[in-house]
């Protein structure tokens, strides 16, 4: 056989080689570059319902989202920024997503007029949707942040070894410890009144309770959780009775109707104090036993009273 003709085949098939491994580089290569593609947001259309307590999230059409992944950002126009995860939903879905037609409804206190509300998927880093939103910020008037309480020893002398602040505008009351507060303002109510709150405890101790009330006047206060037996239970006026580790619970409390009921309203009405109670004497009468009462603190947030 010709040198020349063994020398072309072996070149030729040295050149098939080159160019396979040559083509099987630039395979990995692309998969490579493929497989660091960054995460991009879902695609997905959402309607948002919001109020001065809420943002209820519809989910219209697109992919589905994981509540856990999906992060709300509040930014309102009094420069505040709160970002709520989707998956603190009070009506969250047990598969932890979020599909076509379903909705969530999210707690919050506003404490501005106007937001603008992101949704942001944090595995991309990247929005999902934008809305601005205007609402109507109705508080109780409790004064300046900070104030507009009197001192816990007017209230009720054995439980004033904790603190109350008020925040958000007068609509946020934070106690700590075994506290109970009382507003310097007076309310005038009516059967039509209706008080709502948000209400959330990281540990329940021996009550938890809320009403318009002079001092300790157990036939007006609305226990919404706690271990010892004082005041109205909330489930006598159909709402449910907090347990520990729920998160932020919305009560919606027809109390006008309630008072109106028991004969609390002279005239057609009655005019008193908010008050609103932490009462943590001692360890044994919180729920698990093992907590400092004084480390106990409770919120209740978006404070509406209205008629």
């Amino acid at each position: 056989m010709d040198s020349r003709a063994q020398s072309t085949v072996v070149a030729t098939v040295l050149l098939v080689a080159i160019v396979f491994i040559v083509g099987g580089t630039i395979f990995v290569a692309g998969s490579n570059t493929v497989g660091d593609t960054p995460r991009t947001a879902p695609s997905t259309a959402l309607n948002l319902d919001m109020n001065s307590s809420s943002l209820v999230f519809t989910h219209l059409s697109g992919e589905s989202l994981n509540a856990s992944d999906t992060v709300v950002v509040l930014n309102g126009n009094d420069g505040n920024t709160e970002r709520i995860r989707l998956s603190d939903a009070v009506d969250s879905d047990a598969d932890g997503r979020l599909t076509v037609g379903e909705s969530v409804t999210l707690l919050y206190t506003a404490s501005a007029s106007s937001y603008t509300v992101y949704l942001v998927d944090e595995a991309s880093k990247q929005p999902i949707g934008n809305w601005r939103r205007t609402v109507s910020v109705l508080g109780v008037d409790l004064g300046t942040n900070g104030g507009g309480l009197k001192a816990s020893g007017d209230v009720n002398p054995g439980s004033d070894n904790g603190t109350a602040t008020v925040s958000q505008n007068g609509r946020t009351v934070k106690i700590k410890g075994n506290q109970w507060a009382q507003t310097d303002k007076s309310y005038t109510i009516t059967p039509d009144t209706t008080l709502s709150v948000t209400f959330e405890s990281d540990v329940v101790c021996e009550i938890h309770a809320v009403g318009f009330a002079e001092g300790q006047d157990e036939s007006r206060m609305i226990r919404l959780a706690g271990t010892q037996n004082w005041g109205t239970n909330v489930t006598d006026l159909g709402e449910p009775y907090y347990q520990e580790g729920s998160g932020r619970v919305r009560y919606q409390i027809p109390i006008g109707e309630y008072y109106d009921d028991e004969g609390q309203l002279t005239g057609g009405e009655l005019t008193a104090e908010l008050v609103l109670t932490n009462d943590c004497d001692d360890q044994s009468g919180l729920v698990d036993g093992t907590n400092d009462p004084e480390d106990v603190e409770s919120t209740y947030s978006g404070i509406d009273v209205s008629t």
